[in-house]
């Protein structure tokens, strides 16, 4: 079992930014940072949980009260952190396949309300997409993925749902450059 935690979104200075990831297993082995080593402990403990109940959490960590014994960042910002059980659906197989194929891709994940957080959709260059957020979101979820194919970078998206609002964490993955090197001597 493989828990994933997720930077979606920083407020003022952080270590790192939205779209750090930390896999995390059970037994303790752990591969990423969001945050070079101020939280991790923490964000290991709560995905121990979250293997536990199956269910994507959001965490926030900002910086600690000098008076409280609690986990924080030194770096007077704060980051949010959605923590969530690793399932290889096929949003994910999706986004593996476009990366290897060095295509781009953008890549989405429900955020608010509980009823939609941990739901994926991959967004692919021409114009398809994989697995769902929700059908009536979907399309608009595509059309702001579509804009971070190239260029890369993240994005929370709000957008109207239901007798709400619903908030999607939207990533690009454009291709890997290319380095040429010619000359002689």
């Amino acid at each position: 079992e493989i828990a994933l935690a997720t930077v979606v979104q920083v407020h003022l200075s952080t270590p790192r930014l939205p779209g750090a990831r930390l896999g995390m297993t059970r037994s303790g082995h752990m591969a990423g940072s969001v945050s070079g080593g101020c939280v991790e402990a923490d964000v290991f403990e709560r995905a121990v949980q979250v293997l536990d109940t199956r269910k994507p959490t959001p965490v926030k960590y900002g910086i600690a009260d000098e008076l409280a014994f609690q986990v924080g960042l030194s770096c007077g910002g704060s980051i949010e952190v959605l923590i969530e059980p690793f399932v290889p659906d096929s949003a994910w197989e999706a986004l593996r396949q476009a990366v290897e194929r060095q295509q781009p891709a953008a890549f989405a994940i429900g955020l608010t309300p509980p009823t939609l957080r941990g739901r994926k959709l991959t967004v692919l260059e021409r114009g398809e997409w994989a697995d769902s957020i929700d059908p009536s979101l979907d399309r608009h979820v595509a059309v702001e993925g579509h804009r971070l194919l190239k260029a890369g970078g993240t994005k929370v998206v709000s957008l109207p749902w239901r007798e709400g609002e619903a908030n999607v964490f939207v990533e690009g993955f454009p291709p890997s450059p290319g380095l040429f090197i010619v000359g002689a001597t």
